[in-house]
């Protein structure tokens, strides 16, 4: 049984904190900040996309491996978005190399 670490972003509140059931099983780290991407909000679903000037605060989970799977077909890795490893850093500093899901595309769109 292998542990990983996940980000999953919200607008983060204590009414939807741990809101979503696919991390029902997940144990809740701290609030993170991921520096150097944006969120924008397109509606249905955020785009979390690589922008130099901006920064994302959101949730760090610990997941097992097992979950993983369920976790990337709800979050469309490999279609919609790209699970990507990166660097987010809590409160005190302290560095964390978990999984987000970045929408890979959208300077195609841009261009």
């Amino acid at each position: 049984f292998r542990w990983n670490t996940s980000f999953c972003v919200w607008n983060i509140d204590e009414e939807n904190r741990h809101g979503s059931s696919y991390l029902e099983n997940a144990e809740f780290l701290c609030e993170c900040t991921l520096k150097d991407y944006a969120l924008y909000d397109i509606g249905p679903y955020p785009w979390i996309i690589i922008d130099d000037c901006s920064k994302v605060l959101g949730e760090l989970y610990k997941i097992s491996d097992d979950m993983l799977p369920e976790i990337d077909g709800y979050e469309g890795e490999g279609t919609l978005y790209s699970r990507t490893k990166v660097q987010v850093y809590d409160q005190n500093n302290n560095l964390y190399n978990p999984f987000v899901y970045v929408y890979p595309e959208f300077r195609k769109i841009l261009a």
